[in-house]
Order: C-alpha cells, then structure tokens, then sequence
C-alpha cells in the first residue's frame, strides 16, 4: 500500500503536490496497522461501513424517543 505513491512523488517531488503527497504518505504510514482488517475479521471485529452506519443511526435517534431531549441546554423543554 505505501509503495503506490511512489510514481507520483517522483514527478511531484518539489512544491505543494509533493509535499502534500509526503503529508498523505506519512499519515498513511502511521496508520497501516489500523487497515489489517482480515486479521481484524478473524479476531471476531465487524469491518466496514455497516456497522458503523446502522450506529450512527441508532445514536441520532434516541434524543427523538419518548423521554428523550433533542434541544440544547438552553432550550426550555415543551
């Protein structure tokens, strides 16, 4: 995965391309390990934007819920 850039950084090795490819390669490298997902999925993890997705919906619901408050503290409630 870090080997891809490495055409590009060598056409756009000066100026603000490279050092925006040099920003996005270091970021990158220090977090390949957070992209392992077939040993995430063997260790039992959920991967991808399912799970993550149906959460987020189940978290902006609940303020609308019976008991629940959707305003801000400064608000009155009703």
């Amino acid at each position: 995965m870090l080997d891809k850039p490495a055409p590009y950084l060598q056409r756009h090795h000066r100026g603000v391309k490279g050092e925006a490819l040099r920003a996005l390669w270091g970021y990158v490298a220090k977090r390949i390990t957070m992209t392992d997902y077939p040993r995430f999925r063997e260790m039992g993890y959920d991967c991808g934007s399912g799970p993550t997705g149906s959460f987020c919906g189940t978290l902006t619901a609940r303020p609308s819920r019976a008991g629940g408050y959707a305003g801000t503290p400064t608000t009155p409630r009703a």
